[in-house]
């Protein structure tokens, strides 16, 4: 009886224990579990960031990088990119059955990727890239990942993998990109990447793939980006890629290609960047690339292409079609003025002639008897004159053509000489003497021009970049290098890749390759003080939900463009609020404190506020009342009358500066790159309205039909400071634009485009110091609310 007694209160702790659990909302024991051992097997006490971990419940106290599904309870996201991760992946992390990102680049994680993860059905990002010191993350890529459905962006790259590419991806039906470049991958690649048709970025550069390219690419009708460049591939380029008319960009140099470039590529209408040099390619350029509208960018050197240069590459922006076989003449764009480099070009050879051909001399004078036999052709000399003397007649063995013929110079017929006139055997040693005293004197008069030329150009840019140097500062502190995504037309070492910052996803991010330079300008520059971080070294990126705190000002906002607003009359623009049938509802705010942007963004005003006062913008932004107090509760004043001031004199914008804020709606995709590396205008085309450069709104409407909803129909917005300084203003489209234009007074550059094509207005900037991401909302489109519902 007493061991019942103790089974049933053994029941009743148990039940206790559930329920405690239910209502407290902890995660099941095993997805805990799995977080314990992976902080263990990658020494999580030695983590930049580890806040929390191992205590309590990994949602309820917050465990750094971890995110949880409010309602079922489930681990949802793990983002620890950057974050000194080291030792490997433990197979545990297959337990995590809700997970929907799973992000651990730019560590040091080695040995190989857990073919567990196929297990998480609900998996979208895997991101793993950049994970190549302490041995790298190797083996092999799992194939069960081909059961990855949801999937949609796969990052492995630049890390040891090894072996080929499964042919179960081909399964992966969801696949936005797959990039696994700057591996050791080899083997063929399989035809079953053709199936992926919601892909549009395959880069899988910089491996050792071998073989021929398959032809089931030319499937992807929505791809964007081919890189199989810096591979070891064969064979011709398959006909059928020329279906992919939505590409964007086209490399597949540094290979071992063979055969002509096929004139199916023609059809490739959106392309901007058609790259296929270092290859062995042979026969000419393609009538049809002339139909390659969009096309900015066109790489052919280092091959065999011979025939004649078409002129249609004058229209191309950058073109190298040096070290080829092309003939003469080329189209006159290829002089040193030229957008690029064709040179050099051949033409036929001379055909040689015999001594033994007898040449036929005219005769002095004609005269009845027969003239005595004419003496031996002397050298040439000044008075002789060319005629064209046939070629002689193939021998019965030679299977060319006849050469046609070759001008010969011989001696006029005056100058022809008689019988007794004697015929001198060597030219004129004086008058050689001095063609080559005429020609060293020459020589020097060039080459003294040419050096003197360039001193003169050297010292007047030094002084052009002096006198820049005292009106606008020092560039150099603003214009540092930065990570490229990865490397499309260069030759990359893979030192250089191993160098590169990757991309994190994590809210908290340490920013590698901090120079001297940023601890010579950490005096002068501060973070705002209402951040967290005090400091701007060591670089680092941290995501701060400020939702308590900003939520209600951004959700009024937002509000004023879909309500009747009286103080809009002051803007340009009417808001026509009976036509939106859906309206925003803020779900979450994230200030962005990186410190690498904002450095380069304080510099970048400091220079622009001392060329000021500028000429007023007005945005819709600033004539609105929350719009104001928004932009007064972003400034970085500790002092609340001056944060009152500013407010009372239109928030953050003044003469002095033109910084306004501004709106940019994006995907979940680039969420992550500009909260970590900024915008970017290089990636932009010149395709746009205003050109290759960074654009924003004044108009939430505007931004929102750039946004677009991930599976939970959450969208995302940037809530912008932008430098606009001198602004040059356009009521027509300026495409192909990659810098502000001259302002029509002073005959310099502006600082930004204020451009009106439509209803809404544009604002571009194309340098990316001018701009910084402030805060990341995150916002549902839920149906407008009519009176008849508030009753």
């Amino acid at each position: 009886q007493k061991m019942k007694l103790g089974g049933i209160f053994r029941l009743l702790a148990y039940a206790e224990l559930l329920f405690v659990g239910i209502v407290l909302g902890d995660v099941p024991s095993l997805e805990r579990d799995a977080l314990v051992t992976l902080y263990n097997s990658t020494n999580g006490p030695d983590w930049t960031y580890n806040d929390n971990w191992l205590n309590g419940d990994p949602c309820s106290e917050n465990w750094y990088g971890v995110e949880c599904d409010s309602e079922v309870q489930h681990i949802e996201i793990l983002s620890l990119g950057s974050n000194q991760l080291t030792g490997t992946i433990p197979s545990e992390i297959g337990q995590l059955s809700a997970l929907s990102e799973l992000s651990m680049p730019g560590n040091a994680l080695n040995g190989g990727i857990p073919s567990e993860i196929g297990q998480l059905s609900e998996l979208l990002y895997l991101y793993l890239n950049g994970n190549y010191q302490n041995g790298g993350l190797g083996g092999t890529i799992p194939s069960e990942f081909g059961q990855l459905s949801k999937l949609i962006e796969f990052d492995c790259y630049n890390c040891k993998l090894v072996g080929t590419i499964p042919t179960e991806l081909g399964q992966m039906v969801s696949l936005y990109e797959l990039q696994v470049d700057s591996n050791l991958l080899s083997g063929q690649l399989p035809s079953e990447l053709g199936l992926l048709s919601a892909l549009n970025y395959l880069k899988i550069h910089n491996n050792e793939f071998t073989g021929k390219i398959a032809s089931e690419l030319g499937q992807l009708s929505k791809l964007l980006e081919l890189k199989l460049m810096f591979n070891q591939l064969s064979g011709t380029i398959p006909s059928e890629l020329g279906n992919l008319t939505s590409l964007d960009i086209f490399g597949l140099h540094s290979n071992r290609l063979t055969g002509t470039i096929p004139s199916e590529l023609g059809h490739l209408s959106a392309v901007t960047s058609f790259a296929v040099h270092t290859n062995q390619l042979t026969g000419t350029i393609p009538l049809e690339l002339d139909q390659l509208s969009a096309l900015e960018q066109l790489y052919l050197q280092t091959n065999e292409l011979s025939g004649q240069v078409p002129d249609w590459i004058c229209n191309v922006s950058i073109y190298d079609l040096t070290d080829n076989l092309f003939s003469c003449p080329l189209p006159s764009c290829c002089s040193a003025s030229g957008n690029g480099l064709c040179e050099p070009c051949y033409s036929p050879a001379p055909v040689p002639i015999p001594a033994s051909i007898p040449i036929p001399i005219p005769a002095p004078m004609p005269a009845p008897s027969p003239s005595p036999t004419p003496a031996p052709i002397p050298a040439p000399s000044p008075s002789l004159f060319p005629l064209p003397i046939p070629s002689p007649a193939p021998s019965p063995t030679m299977q060319e053509p006849s050469p046609s013929p070759v001008p010969v110079m011989v001696p006029s017929p005056a100058q022809v000489p008689s019988p007794s006139t004697p015929v001198p055997s060597d030219p004129d040693e004086g008058s050689m003497m001095i063609i080559i005293i005429a020609a060293a004197v020459g020589t020097f008069i060039i080459v003294f021009l040419l050096v003197a030329c360039y001193l003169f150009k050297r010292r007047k840019k030094k002084d052009s970049h002096s006198s820049r140097g005292g009106e606008r500062g020092d560039y150099s502190l603003m214009h540092r290098a930065s990570s490229t995504d990865d490397l499309v037309y260069g030759n990359p070492r893979r030192s250089d890749l191993e160098d590169s910052t990757s991309d994190s996803l994590d809210d908290t991010a340490n920013v590698s390759g901090a120079g001297s330079s940023q601890h010579d300008t950490n005096d002068l520059v501060k973070p705002p003080t209402f951040w967290t971080t005090g400091q701007l070294i060591p670089p680092s990126v941290r995501m701060v939900d400020v939702t308590l705190e900003l939520g209600k000002p951004v959700q009024n906002l937002l509000d004023t463009f879909f309500v009747d607003d009286p103080s809009s009359s002051a803007s340009p623009f009417r808001f026509f609020q009976d036509d939106a049938q859906e309206v925003p509802v803020v779900l979450r705010v994230k200030r962005v404190e990186n410190t690498s942007l904002w450095r380069k963004y304080s510099l970048t005003r400091d220079i622009i506020c001392a060329k000021g006062p500028y000429l007023h913008v007005s945005t819709s932004v600033n004539t609105k009342d929350p719009g104001r107090k928004l932009a007064a509760m972003l400034m970085d004043n500790e002092d609340d009358e001056d944060r009152q001031s500013l407010l009372n004199e239109g928030g953050i914008q003044n003469d002095s500066l033109n910084e306004v804020i501004l709106f940019h709606g994006t995907s979940p995709k680039y969420v992550q790159h500009i909260r970590n590396q900024g915008y970017d205008s290089r990636v932009s085309t010149t395709s746009g309205n205003f050109g290759a450069g960074c654009y924003f709104t004044d108009d939430f409407r505007k931004s929102h039909q750039y946004a677009k909803c991930d599976r939970e129909n959450k969208f995302y917005l940037f809530i912008n400071r932008v430098l606009l300084g001198t602004t040059f203003t356009s009521y027509q489209a300026m495409k192909r634009l990659r810098r502000p234009p001259q302002d029509v007074v002073s005959g310099q550059l502006c600082d930004s485009v204020v451009g009106t094509i439509k209803t809404y207005k544009e604002y571009v900037v194309y340098d990316n110091a001018q701009c910084y991401p402030d805060l990341l909302v995150i916002y549902t489109m839920k149906p407008k609310r009519t009176e008849s519902d508030e009753v």
